[in-house]
């Protein structure tokens, strides 16, 4: 192994600490409403989210509810957009993990060009070791990332129609 070879290795686990970091928690919550591909499914789900437990949650986050009726309020009025809004986040979460995987990932690996693996396998192993870590060590399952949608989704429509 040449200079060349340890640099390629050591920006692939640079990269991938960073990419890990920043994107898992989007990759898994893209995974787990992959299912909801049609409103009632997600709807049903949506529905099931408006338990005192989530308000907790939700009330530790930045939102203002001073109650948990205004949180059922809330919940209630965004219910017939929140589908789409659920699907626009989803959009753009998209965008942003091609665009980031796109940038750090490819071009790193096109410099390295005759090296590329040496750049690209630590940075996929510390991927999938990073999801399974997520998964399997914090238990995030699909609950955890059902609030984290629902949250969002009240985010997205609060900072909407406050403009």
């Amino acid at each position: 192994m040449d200079i060349l070879d340890i640099s390629a290795v050591l920006l692939g686990i640079i990269v991938g600490l960073w990419l890990a970091y920043s994107l898992t928690d989007f990759m898994l919550l893209i995974f787990y409403h992959r299912i909801f591909t049609d409103e009632d499914s997600y709807l049903v789900l949506y529905d099931h989210m408006d338990s005192e437990t989530n308000y907790k949650k939700l009330r530790g986050a930045k939102h203002v509810l001073k109650s948990y009726a205004d949180f059922l309020y809330l919940h209630q009025k965004v219910r017939p957009q929140s589908y789409r809004l659920m699907k626009e986040i989803i959009k753009s979460i998209r965008k942003l993990s091609i665009t980031r995987y796109g940038v750090f990932a490819l071009i790193p690996a096109l410099l390295f060009w005759r090296r590329w693996e040496y750049f690209l396998l630590p940075l996929v192993a510390i991927q999938l070791g990073y999801l399974m870590y997520k998964r399997y060590v914090e238990k995030r399952s699909v609950v955890f990332y059902a609030m984290l949608m629902q949250t969002m989704v009240l985010t997205e429509y609060e900072s909407t129609t406050e403009k």
